[in-house]
């Protein structure tokens, strides 16, 4: 090591000289003590930089003071002078040396910040430390105080406590710091400390709200069940505002309307009923709410109806209305400056919206800033907001395209991808529509609008979705029933998604039935032209309606769902989703049969497998007439995959070893190849190498010829299995893996003549002849005392009596020879004797020898840590730039990792089974290490 990385070191070249001429050591080296104490003065520069610096603590005073600080850019460069001047008062030699940079880059004194605190606080006497903790709480209290500088504290308080040097600031005051500047997780974190120490009604709800702004909704319901299982708080009494902060909006909206009518003039329910109302997207009882109560409420009131008012009057178009509650609304609130850029828009007044846009802007950076600080997850609803003041700029310019429609086409074709593209969350697609309106209408754009109502309806906001199907289907919100009369007319797409509301409601039996009705309809020829994708979906659906009503298959049943099935794939043949649903139908089906048979012969399923896999016998009919659709459909999903397909292949698998031996199933499967990617079978490999003796000629034929393909594109993929089951102790199965690996041979001969060396030389690693003696002669001796099987015991013995004659091949096995060859070789004579003479003196006599050289072995076993390669398998030490890809690593299509090297020492793990730690470089100069296990005919890493 010394030499390769060329250290020099005088005093170790001394000792060394000193050793090899066998002269006495110097006496200054003769003890520890004195000699830590000669480095210690050999490192003068160590002990200098140990040493702390002095603080000037006045310095640091006159730099956290802060009660003449009142605007924005006074509190920015107090946290600068603060960062900077914690540096150059800094005990740390280098923090200290950072100092001047900071001073004119102010990015870095703002990274050392808590670096720099840390290292001062510990120095400064409790008079200054009160100071400071006073000065830092001023700020927190100041009114005008930027909220990244509240974060920057926040971030320090935490950094303190960490570091178990909490600062002495109240933690109710920190968590609240931490929710008015949006840093959700600090919030919870304190709150959560107070709700341990103090469990409050207060706190109960805060730790809801903080969860639910978190996007942790099962916490916070958590939380609930916690508080209304504690016994100290057995007279809790659930909020209506808990329910929203749940975001349970129906259950809310109850709560807060049986409030109201205990009581009509509380305001504060009136107020919870019209954010229900707006949550829910009910505009219609939200506008009819606000005009009710508008009238008799202050301007107190007012205010607090403002936002919800505004935002029900734009829903329903009613502008005048609109703008007279936006003059109600605080003029720091967003949706002040917002709503007013709806109303310029409105009236073509683009200047004026481009006005309001570019404040709505500037409320917005505060709390954009605070979020991003925390996680994109919790700014995304803030990041929406923004995007809805471009798209508002975007509907300037859309309709100054009036007159030039493909312009106008080009920025719906944006609005539509854009809107893809976003979180698939209720909340967020209403916003971003509800804007677009301005200009769409719903039925304008009718692909989007129907996407929403989807996913209102995955997102069991069922209110929801039926209002937006209502206005889709005829224009009207309040439309109680939808006769089937408008279904009949209106857009086919719509009345999917209503048929699929409809059986998210519940009303199974009648959207079946519409459906049934629909499809037939659909089917027409006049019909069917430009709709045959939607008439797939509908026969697709309807056959899993069908099979989710009948609860499992049923004889009579199983022909007509089937029937949908197959319909689907016939009118989008390209379908993935209809070719997997038909594939995996036929598939249940057969395991249906084959378990009604099995039940009605007393048979075990399973038994039944083994039998029809193993006998060439007529299988029933009724599963043969499905085992074909179902290969044929597997094959076609698969083929139309664009992800993991690894169900459907091993499901192809299963049919294919199971009823492979049939003539029409095994030409279906023969078909199949062709119409997949070679790279579907990369992942089932081990699975195909487990049947390559399977004992049925036409399913072992057509796994050799699938292997061989396999092995034409990929023959790295395959040559590690394959070497394995080539070492396999049943000759079937050996001979399979050969046959299969001749083929290998006729296009990667030297890949597998490599495979075959590093794999017979790895298990020389893997199992010395040490450890080959030890464990066979363990179990000779067990059968021979124990259970007197004596045709087993000469069975082990005689093999390794052949090893032994054979002779060795490395120093490690000459050495072995050297050492107990002689013995053994005696051993095995007396074991001739024996079964030329039938004497158990012979045997006895061997015996004997075999305790002795058992004993000696296995002492000697437990000495060898390492083994060095050129000692035990010097080929695979010589073994350089191999074709043989690096264990684990191929990947199709990727660069092929292959083996440069072996390391020449491997490491023995002391455990029962001694694993080896075996060290290889990769030909991209990287280090692969690998557990090797084994016995004497295969290997495992």
């Amino acid at each position: 090591v010394i030499l390769k990385h060329r250290i020099q070191n005088n005093d170790y070249e001394i000792l060394v000289s000193k050793l090899l001429k066998g002269e006495p050591l110097p006496q200054e080296f003769g003890s520890e003590e004195r000699f830590n104490e000669s480095r210690a003065e050999e490192t003068p520069a160590a002990e200098t930089n140990a040493k702390k610096l002095p603080v000037n603590q006045q310095h640091l005073k006159n730099a956290w003071e802060c009660s003449q600080r009142s605007t924005k850019d006074d509190w920015h460069e107090w946290i600068r002078r603060l960062s900077v001047e914690l540096l150059k008062e800094s005990p740390s030699h280098a923090l200290r040396a950072c100092a001047s940079l900071a001073g004119v880059y102010h990015q870095l004194a703002r990274e050392l910040f808590n670096a720099g605190f840390i290292s001062c606080w510990s120095e400064l006497y409790y008079q200054y430390k009160d100071e400071l903790v006073s000065s830092l709480m001023s700020a927190l209290r100041a009114p005008n105080i930027p909220a990244e500088i509240v974060s920057t504290i926040l971030n320090l308080a935490e950094f303190m406590e960490h570091y178990d040097k909490p600062l002495p600031i109240d933690i109710k005051t920190l968590g609240n710091h931490a929710e008015n500047c949006h840093a959700y997780a600090k919030a919870l974190h304190y709150k959560e400390l107070e709700f341990i120490s103090e469990a409050s009604t207060e706190t109960i709800e805060k730790l809801i709200q903080i969860n639910n702004q978190l996007q942790l909704p099962d916490a916070a319901i958590g939380i609930l069940t916690h508080a209304q299982q504690n016994p100290n708080l057995q007279d809790l009494q659930l909020k209506e505002n808990w329910y929203e902060k749940l975001n349970r909006w129906e259950d809310a909206l109850t709560a807060y309307e049986k409030r109201r009518t205990d009581d009509p003039n509380d305001f504060e329910a009136t107020l919870g009923v019209m954010r229900c109302l707006h949550s829910l997207g009910n505009w219609d009882g939200l506008s009819e709410l606000v005009q009710e109560k508008w009238p008799e409420s202050d301007i107190t009131n007012r205010k607090s109806m403002a936002t919800f008012a505004a935002a029900g009057a734009w829903s329903l178009g009613q502008w005048s209305l609109m703008e007279d509650y936006i003059e109600n609304i605080k003029p720091d609130n967003y949706y002040r400056p917002f709503y007013q850029a709806i109303i310029a828009l409105h009236k073509n007044q683009y200047s004026e919206a481009v006005r309001h846009i570019d404040k709505t802007r500037d409320l917005l950076d505060t709390e954009l800033t605070a979020l991003v600080g925390e996680s994109y997850n919790r700014a995304y609803n803030v990041v929406v907001r923004v995007q809805m003041l471009a798209e508002l700029e975007e509907i300037i310019t859309y309709k100054q395209y009036a007159d030039q429609p493909d312009r106008q086409a080009t920025i719906r074709k944006t609005w539509m991808k854009r809107l893809k593209g976003c979180q698939r969350n209720v909340d967020v697609w209403q916003q971003i529509l509800k804007v677009r309106t301005l200009v769409i209408s719903p039925k304008e754009n009718m692909e989007m609008w129907i996407k929403f109502a989807n996913l209102c309806r995955k997102s069991d906001r069922l209110e929801l979705a039926e209002k937006t199907l209502r206005q889709l289907l005829v224009g009207d919100q309040k439309l109680e029933v939808i006769h089937s009369s408008i279904l009949a007319r209106a857009s086919p797409q719509v009345v999917y998604a209503h048929l699929k509301w409809m059986w998210a409601s519940g009303v199974r039996e009648e959207a079946l039935g519409y459906l049934r009705d629909f499809t037939t309809r659909m089917s027409n020829d006049h019909h069917r032209v430009g709709n045959t994708g939607l008439l797939a979906r509908c026969c697709l659906k309807k056959g899993e309606w069908q099979k989710v009503l009948q609860d499992d298959w049923d004889r009579e049943t199983i022909p007509d769902i089937l029937q949908s099935y197959l319909l689907a794939t016939q009118y989008d043949k390209e379908w993935y989703k209809a070719w997997h649903a038909w594939a995996l139908a036929n598939f249940e089906v057969i395991s249906f049969y084959e378990k009604s048979n099995s039940t009605e012969n007393n048979t075990p399923a399973d038994q039944n497998i083994t039998v029809t896999e193993e006998v060439n016998g007529d299988i029933h009919q009724e599963v043969l007439r499905y085992v074909v659709p179902s290969v044929q459909g597997f094959f076609k999903s698969i083929a139309l995959s664009r992800g993991n397909c690894l169900q459907d292949t091993l499901r192809l698998l299963t049919l294919w070893f199971k009823y492979g031996y049939q003539e029409e199933v095994c030409n279906a499967i023969k078909e199949g190849f062709s119409n997949v990617n070679i790279d579907t079978w990369l992942e089932v490999i081990p699975q195909l190498i487990a049947r390559i003796h399977a004992p049925n000629q036409q399913v072992r034929r057509l796994i050799h010829d699938l292997l061989a393909e396999v092995g034409k594109e990929h023959p790295q993929a395959l040559i590690y299995p394959l070497t394995v089951a080539s070492k396999s102790p049943s000759s079937y199965r050996q001979t399979a893996a050969e046959s299969v690996m001749d083929k290998l041979r006729a296009h990667s001969a030297v890949l597998v003549d490599q495979a075959l060396l590093v794999s017979q030389e790895l298990i020389r690693v893997a199992i010395l002849w040490h450890e080959i003696w030890m464990e066979n002669l363990e179990e000779a001796s067990r059968l021979f005392f124990i259970e007197r099987n004596f045709e087993a015991m000469f069975n082990i013995l005689d093999e390794l009596q052949e090893r032994l004659d054979r002779g060795p091949e490395t120093l490690r096995e000459v050495a072995f020879v050297q050492a107990y060859g002689r013995e053994l070789q005696e051993a095995g004579g007396w074991c001739k004797k024996y079964k030329q003479t039938g004497d158990m003196t012979f045997l006895s006599q061997a015996w004997q020898i075999y305790h002795e050289m058992f004993k000696k072995i296995t002492a000697q076993v437990g000495t060898i840590t390492t083994l060095e390669l050129q000692y035990v398998s010097p080929k695979l030490l010589a073994a350089r730039d191999l074709e043989l890809a690096v264990p684990g690593t191929y990947k199709s299509g990727e660069p092929v990792t292959k083996i440069a090297s072996f390391i020449s020492t491997v490491n023995i793990i002391s455990s029962k089974q001694r694993p080896r730690k075996l060290n290889l470089i990769g030909n991209d100069g990287k280090e692969y290490q690998f557990l090797l296990k084994g016995n004497s005919r295969v290997i495992y890493l």
